[in-house]
């Protein structure tokens, strides 16, 4: 069935269910809301990113999107946060982009990040 009014769609689920463990290192972290999403996400919800693109955000399988306020609390700074790796349930991901907070931002609440996990086909 199609609808011609539709001009875009985006999958997103909530990754992990109830919560999921960020691994880093040697340090655990307890999360509530990782979505994981198609890589248009960002062509279908706007925001404002303090680094990276949002147009190359989330193309490759394996990357990430984390807001400030979780880069901050991971690595203690956004620039400190890019090109990391970061696991979550024993997936690995690297950090490509940090969305920045505010009004409009979907990934502005403080504990959400967006992890691509496989190609679209």
């Amino acid at each position: 069935m199609e609808f011609p009014e539709v001009l875009q769609s985006t999958r997103v689920f909530n990754y992990g269910g109830d919560g999921a463990s960020i691994n880093i290192d040697d340090k655990v972290f307890a999360e509530k809301k990782i979505l994981a999403v198609d890589s248009n996400f960002f062509q279908v919800f706007t925001g404002s990113f303090l680094t990276g693109d949002v147009n190359t955000a989330l193309q490759k399988p394996g990357t990430a999107v984390v807001n400030e306020s979780t880069a901050k609390r991971y690595f203690g700074s956004v620039e400190n946060a890019m090109g990391k790796n970061l696991k979550v349930e024993f997936r690995q991901f690297t950090i490509t982009e940090c969305a920045g907070t505010g009004p409009g931002n979907l990934i502005s609440n403080s504990t959400c990040s967006c992890l691509r996990l496989v190609s679209r086909a």
